[in-house]
């Protein structure tokens, strides 16, 4: 639930002249007590904490090992803060104000001790919770200076003015992706009428300047970019771009004198990897601190650095509720959840909020609209300090931080002015979140239909048969009808792309008609549909490229396929007008089958992406379902494995059971290689399902593998050993792309799950190389050879991707046992 109203707890923290800090605290009623601070860590500690916490795009150790260095951390500042008188009147003022149902804002005033602004301060920790992460105790830094600020009177939408600044000479931004990562933050409280963001063209001062000079309203900047800090001129810079596209370094004085007379501005976000850090002399040499001495209300900066996703969940949270109304300091403590749920949780006390006075009410909503998506999830009630959380399996879980409302008092001793303990108001009821059966069912059943189509082209392949053919394609006119449907039934409907699916679905029935005629009807058929096929796939890419959707990249995922599929539909009219018999021309006889069962992966993907799109654009979850919801994936993910695991074991028992008993050959190959069928199609679900969606190319490669080897399956059980070699040395090719693209996206990959995906590369690489060498062999009637690598080095090799896998899922279910990362 929100919070409307707070009470302010102020903390000044002055530094005497013999180096020693001494704490005034004074109390919403007045009270007053003095204390004294010893920082719990010396400057060289701090920037090694710093170096293994903060960097969030370049940490190796493991997140628990993060966590526990900032829990000690908080709990270690939180001691040396609140001790003594300064408590009590802490324990006092939560108390106080969680009989009233309101919160307490605790501001820290930090101008007499300007070196302590290295400090991250939001990870102050009093067990079970950090601080921060409620709203009901939201943590500010607010400095000293001469007026105040009064909220702005906003009709909505609220005006966002975002810049990506990456100028020559330092680490390269991609842009088109941190817009992307922005405009997807902003869908959802775009699409409900409550932000408009607007792009600066050039990331340039001059730029900037032109832009706010306009008479339109400007309520937020959005800075996306690099933050450097001079330790010898103990000044912060933002890194923005000259007209040439150089690095311009500009300080908090030059950004904010070019703001200071846009009076509907009020909040400043900085997300630059060192742009809320302060130096030890001066509180305003800062960039953030700069800006709020410019008459800017509140300036939120990142005191490290922050991941895409991070980012992507803080924003959307955020902007979310400035825009219903709440104080900024309201809407970051949420913001802060949503980082946690979006499995980053060590960087939930990365950004930082600076204020200009105590009141963080930076708007004046007059337009809400009555129904708005909750803009934060909600949380359950915290358990008592050492309490457990039961897992799914029972078992229980230690409780490290509680992300609840005021709760239960922590354990403190017993203050005379402290009331029986409060719990949290009821939660609101949470959106529904919806999974779009339709379009799902529809892709699969596309999926479906076309692989019985090229189930049956085969077996026409082999000898010509009339039924088969006209069920071939018949089954290809009701999936591209299912298709059709498919596009009518996502929530971005495209009437186009269904309209040329329909035309190519009318064409297939065409074909039907005209099956068992003249070659010419047949080819211009397949013109029809192939052209029809091209121009929805140049479709759906083009709708991609310029919308700004939430659903972009499911949209995008089956243009290549289909555009695939219509150039081959248009190579086999080519064959037809020539009245050559198609399965003596190779081109065709591959390149369409293959078409075929891509456009189907690319479907069911391109159906599953958009699932979860849909998800992302619901109302958020409590960060317990977000958990659950995580430890299900999990479990998906390692049995999917596990089931691929198991059917190569077979595989290989079958091949060794070819080496033992050779005259069973014909019944042990097709089922050997069913078993490897099963095992590709299971990966291919595996990584579909894997967290963070990290591995869809290599779901879509082992389809593409599991559809060669069901050719093979008929291939060998029809006796066909020479086209089966020849599907050998497409899985050997395969398998070495997908090998390679694991290696090299495990290697790169700044997820936690990176080195589960990299571990079973080499073993999938040495299977391809198998398989390959072995098709090279048999061709050049390498015999004796080529039957050791058969029936020895194969089924060795087939174990051993086994072991790769096994090797992956325990690394990944290690990587879950963590927790949110």
């Amino acid at each position: 639930m929100s919070v409307s109203e707070y009470d302010d707890l102020e903390l000044r923290i002055d530094r005497d002249a013999d180096g020693s800090y001494r704490v005034l605290a004074r109390a919403p009623d007045g009270r007053t007590a003095r204390g004294s601070f010893t920082s719990p860590m010396t400057d060289d500690d701090l920037d090694d904490f710093v170096q293994r916490v903060g960097l969030a795009r370049r940490r190796g150790d493991s997140g628990d090992a993060r966590m526990k260095a900032i829990t000690e951390f908080g709990a270690d500042l939180f001691d040396a803060l609140i001790k003594d008188e300064v408590g009590t009147v802490y324990y006092s003022a939560r108390s106080a104000a969680a009989e009233h149902d309101r919160g307490l804002r605790i501001t820290l005033r930090l101008s007499g001790s300007p070196e302590l602004m290295r400090l991250p301060w939001e990870f102050l920790y009093k067990r079970p919770r950090f601080i921060a992460q409620s709203t009901y105790t939201p943590i500010v830094r607010a400095l000293d200076v001469d007026s105040a600020m009064h909220p702005h009177e906003l009709r909505l939408p609220m005006r966002i003015l975002a810049m990506v600044s990456s100028p020559a000479g330092y680490p390269e931004l991609d842009a088109d992706t941190e817009r992307r990562n922005l405009e997807r933050a902003l869908a959802r409280p775009g699409a409900a009428g409550l932000v408009e963001v607007t792009w600066l063209d050039r990331a340039t001062l001059g730029e900037l300047g032109r832009r706010v000079a306009e008479p339109d309203e400007i309520h937020v900047l959005h800075f996306i970019g690099h933050g450097a800090y001079d330790e010898a001129t103990e000044s912060g810079v933002l890194v923005l771009e000259t007209p040439q596209g150089r690095a311009h370094d500009v300080s908090g004085e030059e950004i904010g004198a070019m703001l200071q007379d846009e009076t509907s501005l009020r909040l400043v976000v900085l997300n630059a990897c060192e742009g809320a850090r302060s130096s030890h002399v001066d509180p305003f040499s800062g960039v953030a601190t700069s800006l709020v001495q410019f008459d800017i209300p509140a300036v939120i900066g990142m005191q490290f650095e922050i991941t895409d996703d991070a980012a992507i969940a803080f924003s959307e949270s955020l902007y979310t509720g400035l825009a219903t109304g709440l104080p900024a300091d309201a809407a970051l403590a949420p913001a802060r959840r949503a980082i946690i749920g979006a499995m980053h949780a060590t960087e939930f006390g990365t950004p930082v909020l600076f204020l200009r006075d105590g009141d963080a009410r930076l708007f004046d909503v007059a337009d809400v609209p009555a129904e708005l998506p909750a803009p934060a999830p909600a949380a359950a009630p915290a358990p008592a300090a050492g309490a457990a959380v039961e897992e799914e399996d029972g078992s229980a879980e230690p409780v490290v931080a509680s992300l609840d409302g005021p709760g239960p008092i922590d354990a403190v001793p017993p203050m005379p002015t402290a009331g029986s303990e409060t719990t949290a108001e009821s939660q609101p009821e949470r959106a529904r979140t919806t999974w779009p059966l339709g379009p799902l069912l529809l892709a699969w059943t596309a999926a479906g239909l076309l692989t019985f189509s090229v189930a049956t082209w085969i077996s026409v392949w082999i000898e010509w048969n009339v039924a088969a053919g006209v069920a071939q394609y018949s089954a290809q006119a009701l999936a591209f009808a299912a298709l059709a449907l498919y596009h009518l039934a996502r929530e971005d409907r495209d009437r186009i792309a269904a309209a040329l699916l329909g035309v190519a679905a009318i064409a297939g029935v065409y074909m039907v008609i005209v099956f068992d005629s003249v070659y010419e009807s047949l080819a211009w058929g397949a013109v029809v549909v192939g052209l029809a096929l091209i121009g929805v796939g140049i479709r759906v890419w083009a709708v991609a490229a310029k919308r700004t959707s939430p659903f972009t990249v499911s949209t995008r995922i089956p243009a290549p396929f289909i555009v695939f599929a219509g150039i081959a539909y248009l190579s086999a009219a080519m064959v037809l007008f020539d009245r050559v018999v198609w399965d003596w021309d190779p081109v065709f006889a591959w390149t369409w089958p293959f078409a075929m069962l891509a456009v189907g992966a690319g479907y069911v993907l391109a159906a599953h992406v958009l699932a979860r799109e849909e998800r992302s654009t619901r109302a958020p979850r409590d960060i317990s379902s977000a958990v659950t919801a995580q430890r299900r994936r999990f479990a998906r993910s390692v049995v999917l494995a596990g089931l691929g695991v198991a059917s190569l074991a077979y595989t290989s028992w079958m091949v060794f059971g070819v080496v033992v008993q050779p005259g069973d050959a014909f019944q042990l190959a097709p089922a050997a290689f069913l078993g490897q069928t099963l095992a590709f199609g299971a990966f291919a679900v595996h990584h579909l399902t894997r967290p963070n969606g990290d591995s869809v190319p290599a779901s879509v490669g082992y389809a593409i593998v599991a559809g060669v080897s069901a050719v093979t399956v008929w291939n060998v059980s029809t006796d066909l050993e020479s086209r089966a070699w020849g599907d050998a040395a497409l899985l050997g090719l395969f398998l070495i792309a997908i090998g390679g693209w694991l290696a090299v996206a495990g290697r790169r990959g700044a997820s936690p799950f990176a080195v589960s995906l990299k571990a079973p590369s080499p073993y999938v690489i040495a299977l391809g190389a198998v398989y390959a060498v072995a098709a090279v062999l048999r061709v050049a009637g390498a015999g004796d050879v080529s039957l050791v690598i058969d029936w020895i080095i194969l089924p060795i090799a087939v174990l051993g991707m086994a072991v790769g896998y096994v090797i992956s899922a325990v690394l990944l279910v290690q990587a879950g046992r963590r927790g949110l990362q």
